[in-house]
């Protein structure tokens, strides 16, 4: 009986440096690197709404903010930085025509200037 216990000793301590060796070559082996190529989409500019905006609400300064958007994404009909830098001075005084929900781009066709209204009321 004293040697099957030995042997099963010895089976037990083997499996046991093999499951430690195992693991060890699982876990601190070399890892490949991989070369991942990244495809740059060129980017523009565009106004959006900084926040949802009810129909009627003014477009003021924290209404209102610059988002990244890709280029070929960009409608005419979007207000961009390149064609209009200072949009966020200009269109503060002109109001939603219809609602707006955040990070949406602001279109012209959605917006009623101050000087529309004024003409309306008067």
């Amino acid at each position: 009986m004293r040697r099957m216990r030995l042997i099963i000793l010895v089976l037990a301590i083997g499996s046991a440096v093999m499951a430690g060796i195992m693991a060890k070559g699982m876990m601190g082996g070399k890892s490949k690197t991989e070369v991942v190529e990244v495809n740059k989409v060129p980017m523009s500019e565009i106004l959006v709404a900084a926040k949802d905006l009810a129909m009627g609400e003014r477009l003021a300064t924290g209404n209102v903010r610059w988002r990244e958007w890709p280029k070929a994404n960009v409608a005419d009909s979007m207000i961009t930085k390149d064609e209009m830098p200072d949009a966020i001075d200009k269109l503060q005084t002109a109001r939603a025509r219809l609602p707006l929900f955040d990070g949406e781009p602001i279109v012209e066709k959605k917006l009623c200037p101050a000087s529309a209204l004024l003409r309306q009321i008067g």
